[in-house]
Order: C-alpha cells, then structure tokens, then sequence
C-alpha cells in the first residue's frame, strides 16, 4: 500500500466509525480534529468542537484531572515508564443541551519528529 492509500483508509475509519476521535494540541489545548460521531455525543459539529476550549467540553473537575495529571504523565513516559502511553479514564463532557455525559475515553500521548509531545489523541468507547 502506498502512504496516500494507507491516509485514506485512515480517513475513512475515522470519519466513519461510533467512537469519538479527537486530536488535541498540547501547546495551545485546542482541537486539531474531531470526528463526526462527536455530534451524537455533545449535540456539536466537528467545526464546533475545533472553536471550543477543553472547558467547553468537559466539566471544571474532569479538565483539571486532564491537565494536571498529563504532565505527570508525560513525565513518567520520558523516564521510561511507557505504560503511561496509552491509558484509560472517566471523564464528564458537556452536551450542547447542559446535560453532564459520563464517558470512558482512552488517550494516547503522540511525539513529533523531534520527540516532544505535541498531540494528544483520545477515542471515547461506546
């Protein structure tokens, strides 16, 4: 297969599957994808999400666990501890109607080339 191949079925998992895929940049906390599937999740479009802060999109609790344990986590991962890469939590996101959504996401820690931690890859299980 080549690379422009291998993108595309990539593309139409993502697009296409119940679970929710979010890729969130870690220097500025903001969206850089969002599936579509996030509409039967929140009530928003991916075009939505990507203008939202992480406040808009989990309660004051669940951001505060995100982002005080991730750089703990990142932390443990760069000290060898490579459990830490891909992990599983409970976290309360927020519909569009005010409603409270108690989801079980699992998160990955993505490097770039340089090996710093840009992205933070998170898929919520159905």
């Amino acid at each position: 297969m080549t690379p422009l191949e291998i993108e595309k079925i990539y593309h139409l998992i993502a697009e296409n599957s119940g679970d929710v895929i979010w890729v969130l940049n870690l220097d500025s906390l903001s969206f850089t994808y969002v599936s579509p599937s996030v509409f039967q999740l929140r009530g928003y479009t991916p075009e939505e999400v990507l203008n939202q802060k992480m406040s808009d999109v989990l309660t004051e609790e669940s951001g505060k666990f995100i982002t005080d344990n991730l750089p703990v986590r990142i932390e443990m991962f760069l000290k060898g501890d490579t459990s830490v890469k891909i992990m599983t939590h409970e976290v309360d996101q927020i519909h569009r109607n005010g409603n409270i959504i108690p989801t079980e996401v699992v998160t990955s820690l993505i490097q770039d080339e340089s090996g710093k931690f840009r992205k933070f890859l998170e898929f919520r299980e159905t």
